[in-house]
């Protein structure tokens, strides 16, 4: 509930929120990244995310080019989410809360093909 108007906006386990929303949530709560540092965890990771996200091939290829390192940033929601994924599929990662701008922008234009 926001806590200036009192609108509720609730959107249980069907994907992504509307952009204006999850910028707010991002406001909120901050930004949370999933940092994955084996090298040898760029085609697992890939599956999994093309899995998880509905990913074309392309895309999850080029995501998994930031192995090693932040491989996602979003709502801690969405980090817990996908990081779960990952474990089941024996990919280690390491959540992190980042204080960083440009992890704010990570990977926005799949996330927005994601809500059409």
């Amino acid at each position: 509930m926001c806590p200036s108007c009192g609108y509720t906006v609730e959107a249980d386990d069907t994907g992504f929120p509307p952009p204006d929303y999850r910028d707010a949530i991002l406001e909120d709560e901050g930004v949370w990244s999933i940092l994955v540092s084996n090298t040898c965890d760029r085609v697992p990771f890939a599956k999994v995310i093309r899995k998880e996200l509905s990913l074309s091939l392309r895309d999850a290829m080029a995501m998994s080019q930031s192995v090693p390192g932040v491989a996602w940033s979003g709502t801690e929601c969405e980090v817990d989410w996908l990081r779960n994924a990952l474990t089941t599929s024996r990919v280690h990662s390491v959540k992190k809360k980042c204080n960083e701008t440009p992890c704010r922008t990570l990977y926005s234009p799949i996330i927005a093909r994601l809500n059409d």
